[in-house]
């Protein structure tokens, strides 16, 4: 995991492609952006420290990725990731040569900028798609929606509920710009459930609300991909050290998830409800019962 040559990124790349491709219709494919953290101690594992934890709610030491998926209904798709690096890394070349981190690598970057480091990547190698998908953290950001509009993208994000956000864009320090509309409000069905809030680049009039609730609404099957990832395909049961083990093993995780992916579409029509769980389990009894088939399975 260490020290093979080959390359995480160009496996992420081409995972990307095939994704893409598996999904169908492009319009109808959000690309998802959302960060995810694995509990770690120890000073020398890359890029851990104490930071927040979405996971558990608080802050503890762990390391946190930034994750790219393909959405396309309930259909989805792991395809690329950054690590995020605290200052206490990026302070410290020592600590990060120590940790098999390339010069090149060692740049203090927000989460944010990953996220737009993998928006930009997919589209250089022709991931197509109808939009961008994130959580308030992204959408609450100028500069994320901005870039996203002048990479030619549309987006449909989730903002603060005590967000400001301008109707008309104010001339008097900001240039002119269209494209922020009006609110998008998302409700639950039971009382209890929170009021969601979205802003988009796309016109009211461009879409039905069923649409705008439908794009919207791709967040949750995403949030089941990295559930998924880390319960059934083993996610964060990894004991490495290194910067290249932790992209090996999260490109690894993505092409298992892509064998799955493969699996439901072979069977959509006889097992329409088939998940990551099933395909787990069916791959033990089968290995079980008939010896490795991988390669078989390869062709």
């Amino acid at each position: 995991m260490c020290d093979s040559p080959w390359s995480a990124q160009a496996l992420m790349r081409k995972l990307s492609r095939d994704t893409n491709a598996l999904l169908g219709d492009y319009t109808q494919q959000s690309l998802c952006i959302d960060e995810s953290s694995n509990g770690k101690a120890g000073k020398n594992s890359v890029g851990v420290s104490r930071q927040h934890n979405g996971n558990l709610g608080k802050v503890d030491n762990c390391q946190t990725g930034v994750y790219a998926f393909l959405c396309s209904g309930n259909k989805v798709g792991i395809i690329d990731t950054r690590l995020f690096l605290p200052d206490q890394w990026v302070d410290d070349p020592q600590r990060c040569k120590k940790a098999g981190m390339p010069k090149e690598a060692i740049v203090k970057k927000t989460k944010i900028e990953l996220a737009l480091d993998m928006i930009r990547e997919s589209i250089e190698i022709g991931v197509k798609y109808g939009w961008v998908n994130a959580d308030g953290l992204y959408g609450s950001s100028y500069n994320f929606c901005k870039t996203i509009e002048e990479l030619g993208k549309d987006f449909v994000v989730g903002v603060n509920r005590d967000q400001q956000v301008y109707l008309q864009i104010p001339k008097s320090f900001l240039p002119e710009f269209k494209g922020l509309g009006r609110k998008i409000i998302r409700k639950g069905f039971k009382k209890t459930d929170p009021v969601k809030f979205s802003i988009s680049s796309i016109a009211l009039n461009e879409r039905t609300i069923q649409q705008f609730a439908f794009m919207q609404g791709q967040r949750y099957w995403e949030q089941r991909a990295l559930g998924e990832g880390k319960g059934e395909l083993g996610m964060a049961d990894y004991q490495v050290r290194k910067y290249n083990a932790w992209f090996h093993h999260q490109a690894l995780v993505m092409l298992a998830m892509q064998f799955v992916n493969k699996k439901k579409y072979e069977f959509k029509e006889d097992l329409p409800l088939l998940s990551v769980r099933d395909v787990r389990l069916l791959l033990i009894t089968t290995l079980k019962e008939q010896g490795t088939q991988m390669e078989k399975e390869i062709d």
